[in-house]
Formats: structure tokens, C-alpha cells, sequence
């Protein structure tokens, strides 16, 4: 049997999910993903700093909330009072995810010509003119985290 008949005969059209995954296969694989909004400048210079930082504690946490959510045991007593080895793992990688993207992660980003306006005085006694200035408004740009 090929392939194509193989996907073609396990697809449920009336399942939305089985469809997405279809075009998925054949078209973009981006599709159904919207993307994120993007932050406006000003707001991106305060939030910024008053994000806390990537946290492998908090994530671990999280991801263990969200199991035993779903009714996967994670607690201690779960194997008689022994540790819970698969907690113990979500934290590992929880720490070694977030440290390949702190010591590893590079940002990119690319400020457009022109963006940056600037605001300069100088003077002119018959020589060429030496001006320093400064951004006179707030610049933003694209970036890709690599």
C-alpha cells in the first residue's frame, strides 16, 4: 500500500485535529499558528526590566502542577516515601533547557535605517562640523533568537 493511501485511510474529516495535521503535511507547517503580537516599543522598554528571568525551579514546578493536574501522581508518597525519579527528571531537564538557552541563546536584531532619529547642534568656522547626539525617540527592532 502507499504511503499516501496509508494517511489517507486513517484521516477522520470530521475531526478538525485530523485536518490541521493533513495540511500540515502537504502545505505549511505553520499553519494554524498565529503569531504572537507585537510588543510596542514603549512597553517593551518597562516590562522588560520587570520581567523576572527564566526560572528552572519554577518551571519544574509548573510542569509537575500541570501532571498531577492531568492525575499523574508526583508527589513523594507516590512510591512508598522514595524519591519520585520522573519529578526528579522533569526538574534535570527544566535546568539543562534553560541553561542551553542562557549560555547558548543569541539574540539577533537588526535596528532599520532611519529608525533611529537624532537630535545634534554644532558650528561651522569654514571646517568640517564634529556632532555627537542622542536618540530623541524610542527605537525597536526585529530579532531571532538563535
Amino acid at each position: 500500500m502507499s504511503v499516501l493511501k496509508k494517511i489517507f485511510n486513517n484521516i477522520n474529516l470530521s475531526d478538525i485535529s485530523s485536518v490541521i495535521n493533513i495540511l500540515k503535511i502537504f502545505g505549511n507547517p505553520t499553519f494554524g499558528i498565529e503569531p504572537p503580537t507585537p510588543i510596542p516599543p514603549p512597553l517593551l522598554l518597562v516590562g522588560a526590566k520587570l520581567r523576572p528571568g527564566m526560572s528552572a525551579r519554577n518551571l519544574s514546578k509548573n510542569l509537575i502542577s500541570k501532571l498531577e493536574g492531568r492525575g499523574i501522581p508526583m508527589g513523594v508518597d507516590v512510591f512508598g516515601g522514595e524519591d519520585n525519579l520522573f519529578a526528579i527528571a522533569i526538574t534535570e531537564i527544566a535546568e539543562e533547557m534553560l541553561d542551553e538557552i542562557r549560555l547558548n541563546g543569541k539574540v539577533d536584531i537588526i535596528i532599520p535605517p532611519g529608525t533611529i532619529q537624532m537630535t545634534a547642534v554644532g558650528a561651522n568656522a569654514g571646517g568640517p562640523i564634529l556632532v555627537q547626539g542622542a536618540n530623541t525617540t524610542i527605537s525597536s527592532g526585529n530579532g531571532i533568537i538563535t
